[in-house]
């Protein structure tokens, strides 16, 4: 709906009933190379999404709005860097060096399905980034991890929360 409905002529994935509620804006998204599906024409419209294909999906939406993408983290501060599929390699240094990805506890896990939390907070996080702005370097810590401060420098700053209703179900984020 960001992008007003399109008119879409794009390819059909096989396993994509033409009269679902989802088959435009996946052949939409598919003609725009926002998501390419896995291969044999399939999509796998009821699969659980992974953090990977999350973060490949809206890479290649900004860079679909061309937005700015050169953004890119190692990776090597997070345990699991290497189990990142090599399709999503890019897109997950992306997601992490502009910080719609955070990690937890030194791990990514980039297989490891997204929960509806954490889908609403990376969006929230993509939608309000200004990605034309540069971003301030990241520092690391003594392990060569990526820090992130969950809060402002400045202690007397409060923490702003937000509430989102999710399909009517609160989700509360914290900025």
């Amino acid at each position: 709906r960001l992008e007003e409905e399109p008119a879409v002529q794009g390819t059909q994935f096989q396993d994509v009933a033409e009269d679902a509620y989802y088959a435009e804006a996946i052949r939409w998204a598919a003609e725009n190379r926002i998501v390419t599906g896995y291969g044999s024409n399939r999509f796998g419209p009821d699969d659980p999404i992974t953090r990977e294909q999350l973060a490949a999906i809206l890479y290649h939406y900004a860079q679909y709005k061309e937005l700015d993408t050169s953004a890119s983290d190692s990776l090597k501060g997070f345990t699991d860097a290497s189990k990142i599929s090599p399709y999503a390699k890019e897109a997950m240094g992306w997601a992490c060096a502009v910080g719609l990805l955070q990690g937890s506890h030194n791990a990514l896990n980039p297989q490891g399905n997204a929960t509806r939390a954490q889908v609403a907070t990376i969006l929230y996080r993509f939608i309000t980034t200004d990605f034309e702005e540069k971003k301030p370097d990241r520092s690391t810590g003594s392990s060569g991890t990526p820090v992130i401060p969950d809060r402002p420098d400045d202690p007397e700053e409060p923490e702003k929360t937000f509430e989102i209703d999710f399909n009517g179900e609160k989700v509360k984020i914290q900025e």
